[in-house]
C-alpha cells in the first residue's frame, strides 16, 4: 500500500473501485457535513451519500468520522476492492505507516479495525478538485442546509453533466 497524491481524477485500476469523499466543516456551527461518490473502473457512478454530523471538535475529527463511515458504508453495501481517496494527508499516512505516527495509535487501530473486514482495500489522497462530485454534494449539507442522510444509485441528476 502506498500514499500518492493526485491532482485530477483518475479510474481506479481494472475491478478495483473507487470511493471519493469529501468532508466540510463549519467552525461555527460544529457541524460536518461528509459525502462519498463510487466509481467503477471506467468512471461510471455507481453510489453517491451524503451525511451530516453534529458535535465535530476539529477538522481532524471530520477527516476521522467521514473515513470511518465511508469504509462502513462500503463494508455494508459488500464491497471489495475498493480504493479510498481523501483529501487528507494524516490519515493516509497514519493507515500506510501507524509506527510514524505514535500519537495516532488510537484512530489507526478504529481505521485499520474497519478496513480489515474488507478483503482489499487501498487509501490514497487525492485533491477536493479532482473529487469535485464529492465535494459539491457536501457544498449542499451547509448551502442549502441538506442535513437528511442518504444514499443513491448512480450519480445526482443536477451533477450529471460534471
Amino acid at each position: 500500500m502506498t500514499s500518492i497524491t493526485v491532482k485530477s481524477w483518475s479510474a481506479p485500476p481494472f475491478g478495483w473501485l473507487k470511493c471519493n469523499l469529501d468532508v466540510c466543516r463549519s467552525k461555527t456551527q460544529n457541524q460536518c457535513g461528509m459525502a462519498w461518490v463510487l466509481r467503477n473502473d471506467r468512471g461510471k457512478v455507481l453510489h453517491h451519500s451524503r451525511r451530516a454530523f453534529s458535535n465535530i471538535a476539529s477538522r481532524e475529527q471530520a477527516n476521522l468520522f467521514g473515513l470511518l463511515w465511508a469504509v462502513e458504508s462500503m463494508r455494508d453495501h459488500h464491497l471489495n476492492r475498493v480504493i479510498f481517496a481523501i483529501d487528507d494527508d494524516t490519515y493516509t499516512k497514519v493507515i500506510l505507516r501507524p509506527k510514524a505516527w505514535p500519537s495516532f495509535k488510537v484512530q489507526c487501530l478504529e481505521i485499520l479495525e474497519r478496513l480489515r473486514q474488507m478483503e482489499w482495500w487501498r487509501v490514497m489522497k487525492e485533491k477536493s478538485q479532482a473529487n469535485r462530485g464529492a465535494f459539491l454534494i457536501v457544498q449542499s449539507v451547509f448551502k442549502h442546509n441538506l442535513v437528511q442522510s442518504y444514499v443513491a444509485v448512480g450519480a445526482p441528476r443536477w451533477l450529471q453533466d460534471l
